[in-house]
């Protein structure tokens, strides 16, 4: 998530002061500082800071004569825009953006860091949803620490995972701090699938990527009672909506749309059991990343045990992109939605042959989909809900309305 929209939900500032201090102090074996200087403030700076320039549209922090190694993964995901004709112009502006004298005109804000970090030069700071990547790239290496505030479960869920599965094409973890709040992994300079050129490259990538997530969930499988897991779904949602003061708002109709949801799956004929697995939990084409002729998966901060085809539907039905997604789960839902059908067919522990059975899956997709969506938005320091969530929720209403009337 870019800086620019991180601004809009959070202090990120003071965040940013808060967490960094403690990975630079780690990595460098010194106590560091760090200050936020949004727009033209200047006061009450230190006489040894260290200037570092932040542009918000490319979600960097850097010094002025920062390594172009280290800002190969800025420029891989911006310098080549999705829509063809702004190309030209977004090339130029990221080239422009990165470079003296250019770079200190273009930025937003500066940081300061005292005392210097000697390999300042060397490395980039990318904002995230719920940490911060300093990118080295002399060093081949890429340091990810979670942002004060977020919850802790994110980091070591993903750490947890990690170890477990080191046959993936994971970037590989090279350290991991003391309290596993830090990480340093391989650096992969890798083009996002969404930004490859060509078609036929990205059908390739995304069918590595369905082949290395097949063999996670297919060694993961595990069976679980319907009404067991709908329970737990139902029950933490109502808990963590009730707690979330970002939600109150919204509260009551969130309550009516899981309970809308949770009917649909009763009411349907099916097994008593379903299969879960341990799965990505935001498998998008931006989280696939091509290198070396091969695929990388990256950022599993949300990975859990969910339904086994979580991470086709997450795909499939573009479910991190919002505007659509009600009529894209009344199109799964009757069938229509051939290369998802076809996909889901394949997918170990999946049900995907009746009517019935695809509005089941649906249901507990829409639920599932929610929890990760009150989850990104429960940090206590949050101003406002992460921007798009809104529509997603207002969608998310309508794929339960579209599913209820169906299974009525």
């Amino acid at each position: 998530m870019r800086i620019s929209l991180l601004l809009e939900r959070e202090p990120f500032g003071r965040i940013l002061e808060e967490t960094l201090p403690r990975l630079v102090s780690a990595l460098s074996g010194r106590r560091h500082t760090v200050r936020w200087y949004e727009g033209g403030r200047r006061a009450g700076r230190h006489d040894d800071e260290q200037t570092w320039l932040c542009n918000f549209r490319l979600n960097a922090i850097f010094r002025p004569a920062a390594s172009r190694a280290s800002f190969e993964p800025v420029v891989r995901e911006f310098a080549r825009s999705l829509r063809w004709w702004t190309r030209p112009l977004q090339r130029a502006y990221v080239a422009a953006a990165i470079r003296r004298p250019t770079a200190g005109w273009l930025a937003d804000g500066q940081v300061g860091v005292s005392p210097p970090l000697e390999n300042g030069d060397s490395l980039v700071i990318l904002g995230g949803n719920h940490r911060l990547r300093v990118v080295d790239g002399p060093a081949q290496v890429c340091h990810v620490i979670a942002k004060a505030g977020t919850d802790p479960t994110f980091l070591q869920a993903e750490l947890a995972l990690r170890r477990s599965a080191p046959d993936l094409p994971i970037p590989r973890l090279c350290r991991v701090g003391p309290t596993e709040q830090w990480f340093t992994e391989e650096l992969i300079p890798g083009t996002p699938l969404n930004r490859l050129p060509l078609a036929p490259e990205r059908a390739r990538a995304l069918e590595a990527a369905h082949a290395a997530l097949g063999r996670l969930i297919a060694r993961t499988l595990e069976p679980v009672v319907v009404t067991d897991y709908l329970g737990s779904l139902v029950r933490w949602l109502e808990g963590a909506i009730a707690a979330a003061p970002l939600f109150a708002a919204r509260g009551a109709s969130l309550g009516r749309t899981v309970h809308m949801l949770a009917s649909v799956v009763e009411r349907l004929p099916g097994p008593p059991s379903m299969a879960t697995a341990e799965t990505h939990g935001d498998f998008q084409a931006g989280n696939v990343l091509v290198a070396r002729d091969a695929i990388w998966l990256i950022d599993w901060e949300y990975t859990a045990r969910r339904q086994a085809g979580f991470d086709l539907l997450t795909y499939g039905l573009a479910a991190r992109f919002p505007v659509g997604l009600a009529a894209r789960v009344r199109e799964a839902a009757s069938g229509k939605a051939d290369r998802l059908g076809e996909a889901m067919h394949a997918w170990p522990g999946v049900d995907w042959s009746t009517t019935g059975a695809r509005r089941r899956a649906l249901a507990l997709f829409l639920l599932e989909e929610l929890v990760v969506r009150v989850r990104e938005n429960a940090a206590p320091h949050f101003r406002a809900l992460t921007p798009g969530t809104p529509r997603v929720l207002d969608e998310i209403e309508h794929a339960a309305q579209g599913l209820a009337s169906l299974a009525a």
